[in-house]
């Protein structure tokens, strides 16, 4: 075995699996090791799958290559534009992700095909039925003053990882199949066909959980398809001045990462970046749909009103006058809903140990007064002290807001 040698990525093909689902190949060559990477889609998306280019396994497999040496070869055509873009707009700012991170070494064929055909131009985006998600899916529909070029009329449903780490189980089927029946009945819902794609992307983590390769497994997911979507929007993960780059979770610089992804045939962009989490939710809580469907839980199929995810939106519901209306979609009635606000704050402080989120916390602490909601003032010693002190130690360019 020479972990040495770079991957290796062949042309890919198609089959049909025992379900009659379409089922999309590229086969792999890591560490003298022969493997495969699977995306299954249904039939009737099987015409749209690109079989002339690697351009998604390249994609997924970038985490991987660039934490090891670098080197990928790749014995099937390229989109031009993705291949420029990772070669001399990507590979030279990596060291900014990780100073380990090794810069981009590509040996492959460039491809200036556009697969772009009249009356095949559909706008796509994700439907986790997250807040991040349908705040990206209110945005984008018909409801609103979008643009066509922008609307959105496909929704889809990627299994690329989320719910297992590096191996499938029994836990993280239930948690796919759950939430997939949910993503059916949202798509339902607003009348929108919901696309489907399974892959074995998982089993590629090489250690890595996967919030530190989202995008790029996302973005896989996306390419597969460059012939069915024109657009797709990606959901941002955070406000945009929170850019930065990082090895965490690369999503926090989607709005560059998504244009060095991009091919002639798919543009991919980063939705709903100026609004922050909190703005995000205010603006689905009127929403019947986001009432209907929200899920955010990190730890079963239905909302727990435990987990860090659930105790933060309810929080945030909490702020915008909105939680009565969402309280039918949280299974425990106890952990948050109890007590004074104080009392609930000091829940949510327990929860949000995370230096990820003192910032969040803070602007939190913020509008809550502003709306007449005190927060014990351990809560705004956090705000005023603590978190500032979090951040600057934790990256020394926030301190010249704190300095002015």
């Amino acid at each position: 075995m020479d972990i040495a040698a770079p991957i290796e990525i062949f042309a890919p093909y198609t089959n049909t699996n025992a379900e009659g689902d379409t089922v999309l190949t590229f086969p792999l060559l890591i560490d003298g090791q022969s493997r495969k990477l699977t995306y299954t889609v249904s039939p009737e998306y099987a015409k749209y799958l690109v079989t002339e280019r690697a351009d998604a396994a390249l994609v997924a497999m970038l985490p991987l290559v660039t934490r090891r040496t670098g080197e990928v070869k790749v014995h099937a055509p390229i989109s031009a534009e993705l291949l420029h873009n990772l070669r001399h707009i990507l590979s030279p700012v990596l060291p900014l992700y990780h100073p380990s991170y090794k810069p981009l070494s590509i040996e492959a064929e460039a491809d200036e095909t556009c697969f772009r055909r009249a009356g095949v131009n559909h706008i796509g985006t994700g439907c986790s039925c997250g807040v991040d998600s349908l705040a990206t899916i209110y945005t984008y529909s018909k409801r609103t003053m979008t643009p066509e070029s922008l609307r959105v009329d496909t929704l889809t449903f990627f299994d690329a990882g989320s719910h297992y780490e590096n191996q499938r189980s029994k836990h993280g089927n239930t948690l796919m199949v759950g939430r997939l029946t949910k993503a059916k009945a949202c798509a339902a819902d607003l009348k929108l066909p919901l696309l489907t794609v399974c892959s074995n992307l998982y089993s590629f983590g090489d250690g890595l959980n996967f919030e530190s390769v989202c995008t790029y497994r996302n973005v896989s997911s996306v390419l597969i398809l460059q012939k069915y979507f024109s657009t797709y929007h990606l959901a941002s993960s955070s406000h945009i001045r929170e850019f930065h780059f990082s090895e965490r979770d690369p999503s926090d610089s989607d709005e560059f990462l998504l244009r060095c992804l991009s091919t002639e045939s798919t543009r991919l962009l980063s939705a709903v970046s100026s609004l922050d989490r909190q703005e995000r939710t205010a603006l689905i809580s009127h929403w019947q749909p986001a009432r209907n469907h929200l899920n955010v839980c990190t730890v079963n199929v239905e909302n727990c009103g435990r987990c860090m995810k659930c105790i933060r939106t309810l929080y945030q519901l909490e702020i915008t006058g909105e939680r009565a209306a969402f309280d039918h979609l949280f299974a425990d009635k106890t952990a948050f809903r109890n007590g004074s606000f104080a009392e609930r704050w000091h829940v949510l402080k327990k929860i949000m140990r995370d230096t990820y989120f003192h910032r969040e916390y803070a602007e939190w602490t913020k509008r809550a007064e502003s709306l007449g909601l005190h927060p014990p003032y351990s809560s705004r010693f956090l705000r005023f002290i603590l978190h500032p002190v979090v951040l600057i130690l934790c990256d020394p360019r926030h301190a010249a807001r704190y300095l002015r």
